[in-house]
């Protein structure tokens, strides 16, 4: 987690800006919940520049939001405020407004029509105020900005800014390395920059070992961290695919559930083409796979059995037994890729179902033997195994660094995914209806 203390950072509730949230059943917990980790999160920022020194957290603020020179440098004499308006706010002759997001681009639909707003920094020796308007869900709205305005006696063309909480994290992650002189400024900064992470709104920072141990000793807290990790990251590699990938997968990333109990232990992501009813090679695609032994990116060909030879598994099999040179290209991958096969069962007895089954491993084969014996243990495993799954996949394995470098790690499981594209050409083109 960079600059996060890995000895804290698998327990939430270690951080001093977390805080205890009940369970999440329906829209209106759920709305309720929402509105509790926004106010929850601006009570951070706040806190932060309140008790931090000026120039590890004010001055790198108002920096960051483009306040002019002369007020920057006069960052001492500012006070802060949660949802209430004082009077110096109101006299204020030197107005700004920052509206914060997850995205940098202020929606003019959502949102409500004004209020109370969230926070305030403000100098009464500089006749200086800023409103800070916050959203950690939705997109921050002109329309509720100016809605504020009105509320508090503030013109309508009152300059204002955007920026993302993303943004935020970069800055107080540059401050951190470069502004903490005193320890209790380093403190406080780690644990903002934590409770960001925690709360999903921070960039994707790559993968640390807690978040490989958490398939080790899952913890429920944790579990929607991961999960905010995972989504940030499925969808900074689909980004990166080409645009023919896209076209063909073009329903993007989907996070789908963590399993931590004997359907095995790993959260999943795919990246998925459109569900049609009538097409058989609609589960057929690629996922990324985080489990406690490393990250995996995969191509999936399910659905069906050897013996029924319209279903992705009988493609594949006719294909083997054809000893089709188009597979046998795909499957040429080298010694960082591997076949596994699975077994595929449904939970509790149930029909088996994509979201409502479980996988056991039943064998893998690394791609570096000749091609005839990774065609001859294909062909056997599909006909001994019931219902099989198959992952053609490549691992990076938790100890590899490049899990701590972002742009690097997208990059890499990108190529990975491009790699495998031609081994679903393979059974899409023979399999189509």
């Amino acid at each position: 987690m960079g600059l996060v203390d890995s000895a804290v950072a698998v327990d939430p509730h270690r951080n001093i800006f977390f805080y205890y949230r009940g369970p999440v059943e329906d829209t209106e917990r759920r709305a309720v919940w929402d509105r509790q980790l926004e106010n929850n999160t601006t009570k951070a920022l706040i806190n932060l520049l309140e008790l931090a020194s000026p120039a590890a957290g004010l001055i790198p603020f108002l920096k960051l939001v483009g306040l002019p020179p002369s007020i920057v440098d006069d960052a001492s004499s500012f006070l802060t405020c949660l949802q209430r308006v004082p009077e110096a706010v109101r006299q204020a002759t030197r107005k700004y407004a920052v509206l914060i997001s997850p995205s940098s681009a202020p929606s003019q639909a959502a949102g409500g029509t004004g209020g109370r707003p969230d926070a305030f920094v403000y100098s009464p020796a500089r006749a200086a105020a800023i409103l800070i308007e916050s959203k950690v869900v939705t997109h921050a709205s002109r329309k509720q900005l100016s809605g504020h305005l009105r509320a508090i006696g503030w013109p309508s063309n009152t300059s204002w800014t955007n920026t993302t909480w993303e943004a935020i994290f970069e800055c107080f992650q540059a401050a951190a390395l470069t502004q903490a002189t005193r320890p209790l400024d380093t403190f406080l900064l780690r644990q903002f920059l934590q409770y960001l992470e925690f709360t999903g709104m921070a960039p994707f920072n790559g993968f640390s070992e807690e978040d490989f141990d958490f398939f080790v000793t899952p913890d429920k807290e944790y579990a929607s961290i991961l999960k905010a990790k995972m989504d940030r990251f499925g969808r900074l590699v689909y980004a990166r695919l080409s645009r023919a990938l896209q076209q063909s997968y073009s329903e993007g990333a989907h996070v789908g559930r963590i399993a931590t109990k004997r359907q095995g232990r790993g959260i999943w992501l795919a990246i998925r083409k459109p569900q049609h009813a009538r097409d058989p090679l609609r589960h057929c695609n690629f996922t990324l796979e985080l489990e406690s032994e490393g990250l995996f990116m995969n191509a999936v060909i399910r659905d069906g059995r050897h013996d029924q030879s319209r279903s992705p598994v009988g493609v594949l099999y006719g294909l083997l037994t054809k000893d089709s040179e188009t597979l046998r290209q795909a499957l040429n991958l080298g010694p960082q890729f591997f076949v596994r096969v699975y077994d595929r069962q449904g939970l509790g007895g149930h029909r088996i179902m994509p979201g409502s089954e479980e996988w056991h491993l039943r064998g893998v084969l690394r791609l570096d033997h000749p091609m005839v014996d990774v065609v001859a243990f294909l062909r056997r495993m599909l006909e001994v195994v019931n219902y099989p799954g198959v992952h053609v996949g490549r691992e990076i394995p938790r100890w590899d660094s490049i899990l701590g470098q972002p742009a690097l790690l997208v990059e890499s499981a990108a190529a990975s995914l491009e790699s495998l594209q031609p081994v679903l050409v393979a059974i899409g083109e023979t399999g189509k209806p």
